[in-house]
C-alpha cells in the first residue's frame, strides 16, 4: 500500500494477460480499449476497486498493464499484514471476459 500526495492511500498493480486485443492506444479510453477492474477484499468487503478502460501494451507476445492505482477506502493500519486478496477483471471490447484472484499480504510503503 502506497501513501502518496494529500495522504492518499492506494494499492498499485500491473497485469499481463493473452490472447486479447490490447485496445486503441491513441485513445485508451474508448470503447475499443478493454475495460480492466480491480477489487480487494478484506474478508470479502470491498476496501480498494479500479475500474476503467485502458489501452494495454504489447511485450514480448503478452499485453501488460501497468501501474493501476486502486483507491483503499479503508484505514491503512486496518490493512497492514492482514491477508487480502485482488480480483482482477478483464473484458475485451468483443465483450470477452477473464479473471484472476490473486491472495497478498498489505505492506505499507510511504
Amino acid at each position: 500500500m502506497v501513501i502518496g500526495g494529500q495522504s492518499s492511500r492506494r494499492f498499485v498493480f500491473a497485469m499481463r494477460a493473452e490472447g486479447r486485443d490490447r485496445g486503441d492506444p491513441e485513445w485508451p479510453a474508448g470503447s475499443e480499449s478493454p475495460l480492466i477492474e480491480v477489487d480487494v477484499l478484506d474478508e470479502g468487503r470491498v476496501v480498494a476497486s479500479y475500474r476503467d478502460r485502458v489501452a494495454l501494451m504489447e511485450r514480448d507476445g503478452r499485453l501488460v498493464g501497468l501501474s493501476y492505482f486502486v483507491v483503499v477506502d479503508a484505514t491503512p493500519s486496518d490493512l497492514v499484514d492482514r491477508p487480502l486478496e485482488a480480483q482482477v477483471y478483464l473484458e475485451d471490447r468483443d465483450g470477452v471476459r477473464q479473471s484472476a484472484a490473486l491472495p497478498f499480504h498489505a505492506r505499507l510503503t510511504l
